[in-house]
């Protein structure tokens, strides 16, 4: 593998090649995934990420969500509404729960 580092791009033996060898030439079961994750070991490549990772300034962005939860107060089973806030940048939550609103149905 080190020594297709002064050959032409095109002319280089990839990790497709290989597992096409190995089958071919050789009869190996063997699945491309894993010479693929084999040839990424050998040359010491870490995987790509595969996600852009979300920056937030502080107070920038709020995320809000609304739902109801199921409670039990004095022995009394209940439905209730809740807002839910969570602050973008730190993650912190804030969670209220309101027993004045109509429940759920």
């Amino acid at each position: 593998m080190a020594e297709d580092e002064s050959v032409s791009r095109k002319q280089r033996q990839t990790a497709r090649r290989s597992y096409q060898q190995l089958v071919e030439e050789h009869g190996a079961e063997i699945l491309e995934a894993a010479v693929r994750r084999y040839v990424t070991q050998l040359k010491g490549a870490r995987p790509r990420e595969a996600y852009v990772p979300l920056v937030f300034a502080p107070g920038a962005m709020v995320q809000v969500d609304f739902g109801h939860a199921d409670v039990v107060i004095a022995g009394e089973g209940k439905k209730l509404p809740f807002t839910l806030l969570r602050l973008m940048f730190s993650t912190v939550s804030f969670v209220k729960m309101s027993s004045r609103a109509k429940p759920e149905s």
